[in-house]
């Protein structure tokens, strides 16, 4: 199974995992995650923070003129905010 897949196989549980720095944070219903699980969890740790990280990494939308862009970015209870962020014109032009 894919760290995306255990992910969204523990959200449709109930259980959300968040980023706390390096640490892996969790919060589940009581009973939700079985001490193997959390072995597994602990297990794929590394694998667990890059696609958390990848899924909360801002995404820039749309460049709003000025050197402004609106990003996309996903709250650890999954809904998506906004932000308005600088862009260094520079480097948009090398990652476009």
């Amino acid at each position: 199974m894919t760290p995306a897949a255990v992910l969204d196989a523990l959200e449709r549980r109930g259980v959300t995992l968040w980023l706390e720095g390096d640490a892996l944070r969790f919060r589940a219903p009581p009973g939700a995650l079985t001490p193997a699980e959390l072995d597994t969890l602990r297990q794929y740790k590394p694998a667990l923070l890059a696609e958390l990280w990848r899924r909360q990494r801002p995404v820039p939308v749309r460049d709003l003129g000025d050197g402004w862009a609106s990003f996309a970015v996903r709250n650890p209870d999954g809904s998506i905010g906004w932000i308005l962020r600088p862009v260094d014109s520079t480097r948009a032009e090398l990652d476009a």
